[in-house]
């Protein structure tokens, strides 16, 4: 049996920060009408009903993450003088 390494992908920081940057406004786009009407105190039967049988806080779903297989390049860095390991770090495809 052989193992195969699974494909990473190194972003650098600019593209880091760019893709957390565009889910933030995706997800803000989102909610915000739920945080108004929930401000206001007007209800919605069916979003009331998802967010308290679903308890998802709005931030919660704000936050982003790269997902599997998706490395910061500074990560890759730091840890080469950690561990002084001899290995070339991955190349950002």
């Amino acid at each position: 049996m052989s193992v195969v390494a699974a494909s990473q992908v190194v972003l650098e920081g600019e593209a880091w920060r760019a893709r957390r940057a565009a889910h933030e406004a995706r997800a803000d786009r989102l909610v915000d009408a739920r945080r108004e009407r929930a401000r206001k105190g007007v209800p919605d039967p069916v979003e009331d009903f998802l967010f308290t049988y679903y308890p998802f806080r709005l931030a919660a779903l704000r936050r982003w993450t790269p997902g599997a297989g998706v490395a910061l390049a500074a990560f890759f860095f730091a840890l080469s003088f950690i561990f002084r390991s001899p290995q070339p770090l991955p190349s950002t495809p």
